[in-house]
C-alpha cells in the first residue's frame, strides 16, 4: 500500500465526513514513526503477500511464493529451505528472545502467507497442511506450515493467536464448511498445542466463537488460539 493508495484513502475518508479530504488523516499517519519500504520479490517486480511478509517481518527479500527464507531458496526447493543460513529470523522471534509476549491477529487463516511470515520458513506458500506437500518434500523433511506453527520456534511460543484456519490444523470444522486443506496424517494440532502447554505447566485455551472467547480470563490464561 504505497503513497498513492494512502492518499486516495485519506481523501475518501475526509470526503465521507463532508470535507474536501486532503486535511484528513489515516490512523498510522499520526504514529510517532513511519517508514517506507520496497517489498518487491527478488524474481518478481510485482510481489505476492508471501514475499512482502518476508520483507517487512524478516528484513530480507525472497522469491515469489516463498516465506521466511532468503533468495537462495527458489519456490518448491525444500532442501534449500531447511538450510539455517537461508532462514532469517522474524521480528516476532527477536521479540521473544528479549522476553516479550508475542501474538498474531489476522482476518486470514493463521497458516496464510502474511501471518506465516512471523514464524514460518517455507519454500511454497500453499504448503499449509501435510496433504499439500509434494512427496519428495516430505521425504526430505520439510514440514507444512501448520506443523511449524505448533512444533517449532518461534511459533510454539506465541502467546496469542487470533485467526481463521482450523482446517490445516486438523481441528474439527462445522459440517457445512468445505475443507480447505485436509490433513492426511489425522493429527489435531490444536489439541496437541494445548497438550504441549499443559505439560509445560502453562495455562492455555482453544476457543472457536465469541462466547468462548469472552469467557477467557487473561489473568489466568496467557496462551490461546482462536480459529474460526
Amino acid at each position: 500500500m504505497g503513497i498513492t493508495v494512502s492518499t486516495v484513502g485519506r481523501i475518501y475518508k475526509g470526503q465521507k465526513k463532508g470535507f474536501s479530504g486532503a486535511e484528513e488523516y489515516l490512523a498510522w499517519e499520526k504514529f510517532p514513526d513511519v517508514s517506507l519500504i520496497k517489498t518487491y520479490n527478488v524474481d518478481k517486480q510485482v510481489p505476492d503477500s508471501a514475499g512482502t511478509a518476508t520483507a517487512y517481518l524478516c528484513g530480507v527479500k525472497g522469491n515469489y511464493k516463498t516465506i521466511g527464507v532468503n533468495a537462495n531458496v527458489n519456490v518448491n526447493n525444500c532442501s534449500a529451505s531447511l538450510d539455517p543460513k537461508n532462514r532469517p529470523e522474524s521480528i516476532l522471534k527477536w521479540s521473544q528472545d528479549i522476553g516479550k509476549g508475542t501474538g498474531v491477529v489476522t482476518t486470514t487463516r493463521i497458516t496464510h502467507a502474511t501471518p506465516t511470515g512471523t514464524y514460518g520458513h517455507i519454500p511454497h506458500r500453499d504448503w499449509e497442511c501435510d496433504s499439500s506437500l509434494p512427496q519428495d518434500a516430505k521425504e526430505r523433511g520439510c514440514k507444512d506450515i501448520a506443523r511449524q506453527l505448533v512444533e517449532d520456534l518461534p511459533g510454539k511460543n506465541i502467546n496469542v493467536l487470533l485467526a481463521g484456519g482450523r482446517d490445516p490444523l486438523g481441528a474439527s470444522i462445522p459440517e457445512n464448511e468445505k475443507p480447505f486443506c485436509k490433513r492426511d496424517d489425522g493429527r489435531n494440532l490444536a489439541d496437541e498445542w494445548i497438550s504441549d502447554k499443559t505439560e509445560a505447566g502453562k495455562s492455555a485455551v482453544y476457543v472457536t466463537n465469541t462466547e468462548e472467547f469472552r469467557e477467557v480470563d487473561p489473568s489466568k490464561r496467557r496462551l490461546y488460539i482462536r480459529a474460526i
